[in-house]
């Protein structure tokens, strides 16, 4: 029995990287997020739950900066028409 178990370890730790890889793209994640990870081995939970919170950071950051563009782009088009209105009154 503790061949059978041994071997199935063997397996398991053999193809970790495998279904790493695999759950994160089911999760619609990068892959390549797991760049240095140590697998799904007994610490998948802690791996993939740091990988999932980067790629939220990011994802916010992303509509953060977005957010920040548009803010800015409206801004300076109200200071436009502000400077068109202020010539217009001259």
């Amino acid at each position: 029995m503790q061949e059978r178990q041994a071997q199935y370890d063997i397996a398991m730790s053999g193809s970790a990287y495998q279904r790493g890889t695999a759950d994160m793209q089911k999760a619609g994640l990068n892959p390549a997020m797991m760049y240095g990870a140590s697998g799904s081995g007994a610490s998948s939970g802690s791996v993939t739950g740091n990988s999932a919170a980067k790629y939220q950071d990011k994802k916010m950051a992303d509509a953060q900066i977005n957010n920040l563009n548009k803010t800015g782009t409206a801004a300076l088009m109200n200071a436009t028409a502000n400077s068109f209105k202020a010539l217009k009154l001259r």
